[in-house]
């Protein structure tokens, strides 16, 4: 039905190079979750023994069929601490996995970048 709400349902996230060890979305230091009533979907036996934790937030609104402008989720400062928490994660190739209508989608969570002229550094765990 067009305009009905899809839900985006963020699961887990771990490092890319070793896909068991995996975390709750919700303990990535990100801010789409931070300061919102999160909601949480009840898992079945088999999602529980894969380690998935489904929750969503009320700060993302997708309609199905709707076309939306790129909308500023939330914005956060960095300490020093937060900073080299997610630095790690980038470059240990943190990956995260989202679900919308249950098809999963599958990010990294960030990208290392060589300055103009460099070459790229090799991610943590990464083998040539």
């Amino acid at each position: 039905e067009p305009g009905e709400t899809v839900v985006v349902w963020a699961d887990k996230a771990g490092p890319y190079h070793n896909p068991h060890e995996t975390y709750p979305y919700e303990n990535l230091p990100l801010c789409e979750l931070t300061g919102a009533k999160t909601i949480r979907r009840d898992v079945n036996i088999g999602e529980a023994l894969e380690g998935h934790s489904f929750v969503s937030s009320p700060k993302v609104h997708i309609g199905f069929g709707v076309n939306k402008p790129r909308t500023l989720l939330c914005s956060m400062t960095l300490t020093h601490e937060t900073a080299e928490t997610l630095d790690a994660m980038v470059r240990e190739s943190y990956w995260y996995v989202l679900y919308m209508d249950e098809l999963p989608v599958y990010a990294l969570l960030g990208e290392l970048v060589a300055p103009k002229g460099k070459k790229p550094p090799t991610p943590k765990g990464a083998t040539d």
